[in-house]
């Protein structure tokens, strides 16, 4: 199955990129910013404050797995 790609565009000045794909997916997700300066090879010389308008092309992460953890509640 081939990845799926998406591509992000920075909406205004003063972002980063860990910015980018935080206000975008809203959570962490491990090394995703490491995957996305590989496969945008250009972004490391624009700086760390990313202009507004680029675009970024991103692996689409997979959904966080639901948690098997059994919860315990001192009120049940």
């Amino acid at each position: 199955m081939a990845a799926i790609t998406e591509t992000l565009v920075v909406p205004r000045e003063g972002m980063t990129l860990d910015l980018l794909l935080w206000s975008h997916y809203r959570r962490e997700v491990p090394g995703l910013v490491e995957q996305t300066m590989d496969q945008n090879p250009g972004l490391p010389r624009l700086g760390v404050i990313l202009p507004a308008g680029t675009q970024v092309v991103v692996q689409v992460p997979q959904p966080p797995e639901a948690s098997t953890e059994r919860v315990i509640s001192l009120w049940d």
